[in-house]
């Protein structure tokens, strides 16, 4: 015979995997602690479940708090616990939270994962914190994750933010298996440096260089070489990319907006606006 508490966490169970809002979350959060449902597991798939309602901007503000009250009630929080609010407070654009959240984990000597890293570093990224950066960056280094894609891109992306991009070159060169992520970071991070010492010259080296490319290496290149005012060279690369075949139509209005701006430009190429 099934005991009510094993009904009740199956239930709970189900009722998670279909839900949609957080109302709803809330509600059923409401029906697991009146049911005595507050095991690390049980919590911990509440916030998975909260985490896979993310990025959502119909959450109200106050949602981070409630992401941090389910955590911080954890009895025991595991990597993969700590993964999944790195995780949310990365997709709420709550890159201190991130980094406080991170060192609390090392200060409990739980171990880090490959997943753990990336979610860490977007952080550092986007509140350009360099020394930080490199801090992680010697932590990813102890624990082995310096070859894996994720954290080296993510990596990337966190030197190339705070312009240090021969710091970000060095990792591309050694990097083992770069993808189109990878490269696509760097055009990214040459780009956002500008032309000074041959920034945009890089950048399109390594997109001819591509195995493969997608609509963000031509839109990063494109928006390169039309930024810095070279727009004979921007409408080359845009004939390119329309006989490629990929992400013509993505990025083709962002360039005639800017192509159009110009004095005594009336189209492209003869079209009229």
């Amino acid at each position: 015979m099934v005991s009510p508490s094993c009904e009740y966490k199956h239930a709970i169970f189900r009722l998670l995997k279909q839900c949609k809002t957080l109302k709803h979350l809330l509600s059923i959060h409401g029906q697991a602690t009146i049911h005595g449902l507050t095991s690390s597991s049980a919590i911990t798939n509440l916030l998975f479940t909260f985490t896979s309602l993310l990025p959502n901007p119909s959450l109200p503000p106050p949602s981070i708090h409630y992401a941090l009250s389910l955590f911080h009630s954890i009895p025991s929080p595991s990597t993969f616990a700590f993964n999944l609010l790195l995780r949310s407070l990365t997709l709420l654009s709550s890159p201190l939270h991130s980094l406080l959240l991170f060192l609390r984990m090392r200060r409990l000597s739980i171990p880090p994962d490959s997943h753990t890293f990336p979610f860490a570093l977007t952080a550092c990224a986007r509140l350009a914190a360099l020394p930080l950066g490199r801090a992680l960056h010697l932590q990813a280094l102890k624990f082995g994750f310096v070859t894996d894609v994720f954290v080296v891109n993510t990596l990337i992306t966190m030197y190339s933010s705070s312009n240090s991009m021969p710091d970000a070159r060095r990792l591309f060169d050694e990097s083992p298996r770069p993808d189109v992520v990878t490269y696509n970071s760097m055009i990214h991070g040459y780009v956002k440096a500008g032309e000074k010492d041959g920034n945009l010259v890089l950048a399109q080296k390594l997109f001819d260089e591509m195995p493969v490319r997608d609509a963000v290496s031509w839109g990063a290149l494109l928006a390169g070489y039309s930024q810095s005012g070279r727009f004979s060279e921007a409408l080359e690369l845009f004939d390119r990319m329309k006989d490629s075949g990929v992400g013509a139509r993505r990025c083709s209005s962002r360039l005639r907006a800017l192509l159009l701006c110009q004095p005594g430009r009336i189209g492209l190429r003869g079209e009229n606006p």
